[in-house]
C-alpha cells in the first residue's frame, strides 16, 4: 500500500483545518508557509456552525479556546442600547486556534517546539512557492519553491495533491484564475485589542458579554460610519477574567485619492486612503498597514473622529497602544472552479474568495471547504485506488485513478464550496455597503438618537436579517 501525500500551501487556519482533515485521510502532508514566523495580527474569530462542527469531528485534544457573548446589542452615540437580537455566539481570536491546531497537526508549540502531533505532518516556515507543474505521465505534481532568507534556495517537493491556501493574493489563483482583480470597496477599518485591565469600568459594563455595535448614518454630519467590539482570549489563549481582551473594528469611508472627489461614495473629504496607508516610516502600503507602523498622520484622522463614537467605544481605542488598519477590498470574480490538473491542484479558503469582513465567516468558509473535503473522499474507490498505487493488483492507472478523483471532487465537493464562497462574496458585500453607503437599521442621527423612519420598519421584521 502507498502512502498518498499533500503538499498545502499556506500555513494559517485555512490550511491547517485542511491539512488536518487530509491526515485523517491518510495523506502524508506538508504545510509550507511563506512567513518565516506567523504572528498574531489581533484577529478575533467568530465561531461559524461549521468551525465549531469540524473541532467537535478533529480536536480530538478538546482546547477551550472560546468565550461566549449572549447577544448582538446595538447602541446609540451615548452608550444607550437600541437593538438587541438574542443569539449566544462563541469568540476566540487567531492566536488561540492556530496554536489549537498546530497542536493537531504537528505538535507545534508557542515556543518554537513540538509536542505530540501527527507522525505524517511536517510544518515548513520561510517557503515562498513559486508555482506547481503536473506530470502528464508520471501524474506527479512538483512545487517548487523559495527556501531560507536571504539568499534562498530554489527547491522542489513532488506529491499526489495540492491544496492552494494562500489568500486572495495567491500567485497560484492568478495563474489558474488570471481574470481575478482586487479593488477598493470605499472605506478602511482601523483595528485593535485592549486589555481588559487597561479599560475603565464604565466601557466594560457597557460592552462585556456582547457583541456589540454601534452605527451612525448619512443624515448625522459624520457620514456613515460603524464600530463593533466582542471579547477574545488574551496572551496564549489566556480565558481569565482580567487577562482578557477587547476586540474592535472601526469602519470609516475614505476616498481613493486615483478617485476624483464628485465620484467618491460619501467619504471624507479632508482626507483619502493614501494618508492612511502610508507608514510612520513614509512606506506606501497598498492594503494594510500592520500594528505598530500606523503614522502620526493616520493617527490625527482617527483623533478627530472619536468624538463621533459612544464613550464605551472611545475608550477601547484610547486603550490601543498599537492599532492597525486595512483598506476593505472585494477579490472577484469568487472561483467557480475548485478542481485543477485532474485533481493535482484544489484551492480552499480565501484563496477561492476573499470575504468583506463584515460577514464573520472567513474561517467558517475554510472549515465547510475542510470538511466537505473530508466527506466527498472518506471510504471512495479513489481514494483507496490512489494508496494501492500501480501495484499489480490494482485495477486503475495513476492516470485513470486522478481522472476518477476529479470527476468524484468536481461531483460531490466543489458544488458546494463553491456555491458557499459565492453566497458569501454576495453577502458581504450586501452587508459592506448598506453599512458605510445605505441606511443601517440602527444608525443614529447627529443627536445620537436611532434614525426612527428606518428602525420602526426594521423593529417590524426579521432583525436577524440585519447582522452587522
Amino acid at each position: 500500500m502507498a502512502t498518498p501525500t499533500a503538499v498545502v500551501v499556506g500555513g494559517s487556519l485555512a490550511g491547517l483545518l485542511n491539512a488536518i482533515t487530509l491526515l485523517h485521510l491518510g495523506f502524508a502532508v506538508t504545510i509550507l508557509e511563506q512567513s518565516p514566523e506567523l504572528k498574531d495580527a489581533g484577529a478575533g474569530i467568530v465561531l461559524g456552525g461549521d468551525l465549531i462542527e469540524y473541532l467537535r469531528s478533529f480536536d480530538t485534544n478538546q482546547t477551550n479556546l472560546c468565550l461566549q457573548s449572549e447577544a448582538r446589542v446595538y447602541i446609540d452615540r451615548k452608550n444607550r442600547e437600541v437593538g438587541r437580537e438574542d443569539r449566544p455566539q462563541l469568540m476566540s481570536s487567531w492566536d488561540a486556534l492556530y496554536w489549537a491546531l498546530r497542536a493537531l497537526f504537528d505538535g507545534g508549540q508557542r515556543d518554537g517546539s513540538t509536542k505530540g502531533g501527527h507522525t505524517m505532518a511536517i510544518y515548513k516556515v520561510g517557503c515562498a512557492v513559486l508555482d506547481v507543474q503536473v506530470d502528464d505521465v508520471s501524474e506527479e505534481a512538483t512545487v517548487s519553491y523559495l527556501s531560507g532568507r536571504g539568499s534562498a534556495t530554489l527547491q522542489t517537493l513532488k506529491c499526489d495533491i495540492v491544496v492552494v491556501a494562500q489568500g486572495p493574493a495567491s500567485g497560484l489563483r492568478s495563474k489558474y484564475s488570471p481574470n481575478t482583480k482586487r479593488t477598493y470597496a470605499g472605506y478602511v477599518g482601523f483595528r485593535g485589542l485592549a486589555k481588559e485591565d487597561d479599560l475603565p469600568e464604565a466601557a466594560k459594563q457597557r460592552l462585556f458579554g456582547y457583541f456589540t455595535f454601534f452605527h451612525s448614518g448619512q443624515n448625522d454630519g459624520t457620514g456613515n460610519s460603524q464600530f463593533l467590539t466582542y471579547l477574545i482570549p488574551g496572551e496564549e489563549g489566556n480565558l481569565n477574567v482580567g487577562q482578557r481582551h477587547l476586540k474592535w473594528v472601526w469602519y470609516e469611508n475614505f476616498r481613493d485619492e486615483k478617485v476624483p472627489r464628485a465620484d467618491a461614495r460619501n467619504t471624507s473629504e479632508d482626507e483619502d486612503l493614501s494618508t492612511l496607508l502610508t507608514d510612520n516610516k513614509g512606506k506606501k502600503h497598498k492594503w494594510v498597514v500592520p500594528a505598530g507602523s500606523i503614522s502620526d498622520a493616520a493617527r490625527a484622522v482617527m483623533d478627530r473622529k472619536l468624538s463621533n463614537l459612544p464613550p464605551a467605544m472611545q475608550a477601547a481605542v484610547k486603550a490601543t497602544p498599537n492599532p492597525f488598519v486595512t483598506a476593505i477590498s472585494d477579490t472577484a470574480p469568487p472561483m467557480s472552479t475548485l478542481v485543477y490538473e485532474r485533481a493535482h491542484v484544489l484551492f480552499v479558503g480565501d484563496s477561492v474568495v476573499s470575504p468583506r469582513p463584515h460577514t464573520a465567516a472567513s474561517t467558517n468558509q475554510a472549515a465547510v471547504h475542510a470538511l466537505s473535503l473530508y466527506q466527498a473522499l472518506l471510504s471512495s474507490p479513489e481514494l483507496d485506488a490512489l494508496r494501492e498505487g500501480d501495484t499489480a493488483g490494482c485495477p486503475r492507472s495513476r492516470k485513470d485513478t486522478f481522472v476518477a478523483l476529479e470527476k468524484l471532487l468536481r461531483e460531490r465537493w466543489e458544488p458546494r464550496a463553491a456555491s458557499y464562497a459565492k453566497v458569501l462574496f454576495a453577502s458581504g458585500k450586501e452587508m459592506g455597503d448598506r453599512s458605510q453607503f445605505g441606511v443601517h437599521p440602527f444608525s443614529v442621527d447627529k443627536t445620537g438618537s436611532p434614525d426612527l423612519r428606518h428602525h420602526e420598519r426594521t423593529l417590524s421584521g426579521n432583525l436577524g436579517s440585519f447582522v452587522v
